[in-house]
């Protein structure tokens, strides 16, 4: 096992790497922070049922100099799709949720508008044809549930659900997570909490206490590069105020990652909150 303890520009790279074949990852990390401008981030790798990289390194908050340590925690983003759509998985194992069936027998309010056929598998492969909201959302309803499941129950689809595929970044939370708290009686964060985290001894949550703040790091978005080639998402973004990825990015409600709300909201497509360690453990 080689432990490390390695200066950057950036701050000190520290951890513990205990399989020589994964060795050549100290290097790629490290070059996050020498040529990548990294300011803060962690990384974690278990092989065949064993962790074999624990890694972390920079700043948590550059603005206060405040060094990122082994238990650091940061918003996870997209990765909290894999932990909700694990708690369905659950479910389905366990007979309380079909991944065939029309989600109306659970969520008959949802079968409006075209999406009557909706299967929680469309919900969970991205094919549901309800992809962002179409109405403005409200100041603070992305942490409001019943707004939110409401919003996507009565709206029309995008595309008749199963016959094409466009990624739910955002509201992949409240279709899945709504069949999730219907089956098993829990919200989505209470049913991973109970069902997954804590069994498995996870610093990880879908609704993050408001305890954990401190151990928070800041975000700071990757800016545009406005000189760079536009790629058609980027021109639907940017150009495109009734596109797809411009609701995804621009209706929001104001609610943001800098805002500790968004962390504390159960947004089970974006808003998980854990360290490496926890999410590699996962």
């Amino acid at each position: 096992m080689a432990t490390i303890r390695q200066e950057t520009p950036k701050g000190l790279v520290e951890g513990e790497i205990s399989d020589d074949r994964f060795a050549p990852m100290l290097d790629v990390f490290v070059a996050n922070f020498t040529e990548r401008d990294e300011k803060g981030a962690g990384v974690s790798v278990t092989f065949e049922g064993k962790p074999v990289v624990d890694l972390w390194g920079g700043k948590m908050d550059p603005k206060t100099d405040q060094a990122w340590t082994d238990d650091t925690l940061i918003g996870i983003y997209s990765s909290t799709k894999g932990a909700l759509s694990l708690c369905a998985n659950i479910l389905i194992d366990e007979g309380k949720l079909d991944p065939h069936a029309p989600v109306t027998e659970l969520w008959p309010e949802y079968g409006v508008k075209g999406k009557t056929a909706t299967t929680l598998q469309m919900m969970l492969d991205h094919t549901a044809g309800n992809p962002v909201f179409r109405e403005r959302v409200p100041d603070g309803a992305l942490a409001d549930w019943n707004w939110a499941t409401s919003a996507l129950a009565k709206q029309e689809p995008y595309f008749a659900p199963g016959t094409r595929s466009s990624y739910h970044g955002v509201t992949f939370a409240w279709t899945v997570g709504e069949m999730v708290r219907r089956a098993s009686g829990q919200s989505a964060g209470a049913f991973f909490a109970e069902r997954i985290a804590k069994p498995l001894g996870l610093e990880f949550w879908i609704g993050a206490p408001r305890r954990i703040a401190p151990r928070l790091s800041r975000i700071f978005p990757q800016r545009f590069d406005p000189k760079a080639p536009m790629s058609p998402f980027m021109h639907q973004l940017l150009k495109e105020p009734t596109s797809i990825p411009h609701l995804f990015f621009s209706n929001t409600g104001g609610l943001s990652a800098s805002d500790p709300k968004y962390w504390q909201a159960e947004i089970g497509s974006t808003s998980g909150v854990a360290h490496a360690r926890s999410l590699a453990a996962l």
